[in-house]
């Protein structure tokens, strides 16, 4: 998954974006309904100023690009955040778990139902044998 910050490089010719080994940096990101979108920078030497950009779909960028170097830095509080939301979603926010809007992130919604799962294996485990059980009561009354 690419994340704001991490500088990326063209390995597929077949995109009309340039040269196979173009390199860029991500420096912005936009949440979609049903993609992301990245804000791509050719300039490396100053991508903020960049007049060389991009906005590519995610699809796209997954299937051109390779990250040469990846940001470890997590989601930075900004001051509308600290403002908007408390310190448990700030902490999520910063994690990558949801947006900007307080919406799970795909990383979000993966840790979230691992936890569910975890929580409550007893009572899922309870539903599926209830399940079982009223099938083979329908199997029987035919």
């Amino acid at each position: 998954m690419f994340k704001i910050g991490d500088r990326v490089r063209l390995i597929n010719n077949n995109l009309a974006i340039g040269k196979k080994g173009k390199e860029g940096i991500i420096m912005e990101m936009r949440f979609g309904t049903t993609h992301n979108e990245f804000y791509v920078a050719w300039d490396l030497e100053n991508p903020s100023d960049s007049s060389d950009y991009l906005w590519l779909d995610e699809n796209y960028l997954n299937s051109g690009f390779e990250i040469i170097k990846y940001n470890k830095n997590m989601n930075t509080l900004t001051s509308t955040i600290k403002r908007l939301f408390n310190k448990k979603k700030q902490l999520q926010y910063k994690a990558g778990f949801i947006d900007n809007c307080g919406v799970l992130t795909s990383l979000g919604k993966e840790e979230f139902e691992s936890i569910l799962q975890d929580a409550h294996e007893d009572a899922f485990t309870a539903a599926a044998v209830e399940r079982i059980k009223e099938e083979k009561e329908e199997k029987e009354d035919k």
